[in-house]
């Protein structure tokens, strides 16, 4: 007879067997690596590594991606050789001195605009690529609004106060005497020399306040607040009013520049070099609405730079 014991022997087996895989089967359990499969996988990543790095060098370094044409768009005040040597210029230079500006992927629109807006008036500059080697440059140039005479020179401004161009001015416009008045400035002289210089149709404004300084196209005017209280002015009275400016002229008044505004029929005005220019022109808009409704009424000066 065969024992229970004998009879369930082989079913324990395959119990045993079966709890056996159930054990390899966890799916918590992580059989270790062995040093072939650690090899196998060290030299898989050095192979993709390396892939990755060769294609990357390709991309960034070869020869096929250096931009070797462009086509320019958008000048007006500048000639394209004017654009193009600075342009040559800065895609031989190179990103944190590594990677080259010349490459199509690394050359990007906020670098370029930031070194050709420190040379030129210029709003912005639009890139637009064309893989592999190519690009088209679109120039948004800032407008030239206002011209001024400061020593030898004309400054041309555009409206947020940067140098849109630079032309030669004339000598002996301006006297220092020991009361300044606006009589210090030969107003004629200046006038006449403006006509024959091609500027802006806006009225001449006579620095005799800010020193000769070394100063180029993009870069900001000294005074330039002072000139955006005054245009300010300008344009507020061109807009809504029949009164017409000839000139600003700004000097030093030892307390700071000294705002005086001529007009066509005679008037001098007199502004602060503090307050907006918006703010002193409806000051003014009282006075000729109330007193002074005759534009060609005779009057020696209006000062607008104390009062409310």
């Amino acid at each position: 007879m065969i024992s229970l014991m004998q009879y369930y022997r082989p079913q324990k087996r395959a119990l045993d067997y079966n709890h056996k895989r159930t054990h390899y089967s966890n799916p918590y359990f992580k059989p270790q690596r062995t040093v072939e499969s650690r090899r196998r996988f060290i030299y898989n990543l050095l192979i993709v590594t390396i892939a990755l790095g060769s294609w990357c060098y390709f991309l960034i370094f070869s020869s096929y991606f250096k931009i070797t044409g462009w086509e320019i768009y958008g000048l007006k005040q500048y000639g394209q050789s004017e654009i193009e040597a600075p342009l040559k210029k800065f895609l031989a230079e190179k990103k944190i001195s590594i990677f080259p500006f010349e490459n199509i992927f690394i050359l990007n629109e906020r670098d370029l605009n930031r070194q050709l807006s420190s040379q030129f008036a210029l709003q912005g500059v639009q890139v637009k690529k064309y893989y592999p080697n190519k690009m088209i440059l679109t120039f948004q140039e800032k407008s030239e609004k206002i011209p001024v005479y400061n020593s030898d020179k004309i400054y041309i401004l555009a409206d947020d106060g940067t140098i849109a161009a630079i032309k030669e001015g004339t000598n002996g416009w301006y006297k220092t005497v020991q009361q300044e008045t606006s009589t210090s400035i030969d107003l004629d002289k200046v006038a006449a020399d403006a006509q024959t210089k091609g500027l802006p149709a806006y009225p001449i404004f006579c620095d005799a306040y800010s020193n000769k300084q070394d100063l180029k196209v993009g870069n900001a005017y000294p005074i330039k607040k002072t000139i955006k209280i005054a245009s300010d002015f300008i344009d507020s009275i061109k807009s809504k009013t029949k009164l017409d400016i000839k000139s600003a002229s700004i000097i030093d008044n030892k307390l700071g520049p000294k705002i005086i505004i001529n007009t066509t029929n005679n008037w001098i005005i007199y502004l602060n070099s503090e307050d907006d220019g918006v703010k002193q022109f409806y000051k003014l808009y009282i006075v000729l609405n109330n007193e002074l409704k005759d534009l060609n009424k005779p009057v020696e000066y209006i000062d607008l730079r104390f009062g409310d």
